[in-house]
């Protein structure tokens, strides 16, 4: 079993670099998940005095900043590889099952079993994971939610074409690979009918949308939303060295 693109050693810190400009300076109102902002605080020392949580889960700058300024710095335990999951709990279940899955797995589809064990299976609700998880919306007006009459008013037939190939390409990967993990334990854990094929959408449209990138195929999660901020745009770096 393998996962698809190249290897690259975990990073020791995760810096994000925020551009914004300064029609960004308007300090915004507080929202979303109370006990996320709580953990974010706990956790990462934000939101702090030159940034704040927004609505809709995002971070939001109290004052302008310049062109790539250091803005935080994550730690390493809040950067979530592909290779990291597949260490964690649902790589477990994986790894234990790989001779039933494909001989390459797609890195969506390991991001997203672990975004619906740390969802569903483990449930540590205090945990800072956990509780990001919680506070994302549903996501449902992304097309791959979209029924084939909401289809039908894609007017342009490529981006029709593509969010039915989307939906066959995931309707495959549930029934081809999650149903495998449910049925080996992971439905039990986390209850029946709780992860369906909705729920699965779900968690890859997580992964699309919330994803960082160090490299074109070196996807990678951290507890915060900034790649769709709507004042700037996140860049990432990384900094390891041995131990």
């Amino acid at each position: 079993m393998s996962v698809r693109g190249r290897r690259v050693q975990t990073a020791a810190l995760l810096l994000l670099l925020l551009r914004v400009p300064p029609a960004a300076a308007k300090k915004g109102p507080a929202g979303g998940h109370a006990d996320y902002r709580k953990a974010l605080l706990r956790e990462l020392g934000i939101p702090g005095v030159n940034l704040t949580y927004g609505e809709g889960g995002l971070l939001q700058a109290t004052q302008g900043f310049k062109p790539g300024e250091l803005v935080l710095v994550i730690p390493p335990k809040y950067v979530l590889t592909v290779q990291e999951a597949l260490g964690s709990g649902a790589g477990s279940l994986i790894n234990r099952n790989s001779r039933q899955l494909r001989r390459t797995l797609p890195r969506h589809f390991v991001l997203a079993m672990w975004v619906l064990y740390t969802k569903h299976v483990q449930k540590r609700k205090t945990d800072l994971w956990y509780l990001w998880l919680a506070s994302l919306p549903r996501f449902d007006t992304c097309p791959v939610f979209w029924g084939e009459t909401e289809l039908r008013m894609l007017e342009e037939e490529r981006a029709l074409k593509r969010s039915r190939a989307r939906q066959r390409s995931l309707s495959d990967e549930y029934e081809s690979m999650v149903r495998v993990l449910l049925d080996a334990g992971m439905e039990e854990d986390a209850g029946e009918g709780v992860i369906t094929l909705e729920e699965y959408y779900w968690a890859v449209t997580v992964v699309s949308a919330c994803s960082l990138y160090f490299a074109e195929d070196f996807p990678v999660l951290v507890p915060l939303r900034l790649r769709a901020h709507p004042y700037g745009a996140a860049e990432v770096s990384a900094r390891g060295w041995q131990a």
